[in-house]
């Protein structure tokens, strides 16, 4: 699935408006469609209570250190000119956190607010990201560019 090896910028400019623009749309397209509130197909952050908003900075502080650590770990390596190791790409890691929050968040909808479509519509949400990252990552944007950590050792 290499169709935009040899494509210029607008084709790749042209596959990422598509993607982000179904990033986009789905939550406040598919959340009218099934009912759920306003305030869960906006655009804007919101907190179910107190301990979604303390889990959420707390993953987000986690995701943060751990870009700095293995960038701490990463400079060296490639100044030498040594091979890097996948556990050392910091995208698996941000993406298995942010599926990990988007999991605790679905928890806490479900277990915390009266409409009970709210915490459907974030749980297929969680899926769509992860079907686009399955697809898009390995095939590099489909032959965009070389995935990092995925090249074989």
């Amino acid at each position: 699935m290499n169709f935009l090896s040899g494509a210029g910028g607008f084709g790749i400019f042209l596959t990422l408006l598509v993607v982000f623009g179904v990033l986009l749309l789905f939550r406040p397209v598919v959340g009218r469609t099934m009912g759920v509130d306003p305030q869960n197909t906006s655009f804007k952050r919101y907190y179910i209570n107190d301990t979604h908003k303390k889990v959420d900075r707390i993953m987000f502080f986690l995701i943060l250190t751990v870009v700095i650590v293995v960038f701490v770990i990463q400079v060296p390596i490639i100044f030498n000119d040594g091979e890097l190791k996948w556990y050392l790409d910091p995208m698996p890691w941000i993406i298995v956190l942010l599926i990990i929050d988007e999991c605790i968040k679905t928890y806490l909808e479900w277990k915390h607010q009266e409409n009970r479509r709210n915490y459907k519509l974030t749980l297929l949400e969680t899926g769509l990201i992860i079907l686009l990252a399955v697809i898009i990552i390995p095939t590099g944007l489909f032959g965009a560019f070389e995935p990092g950590f995925l090249k074989p050792m």
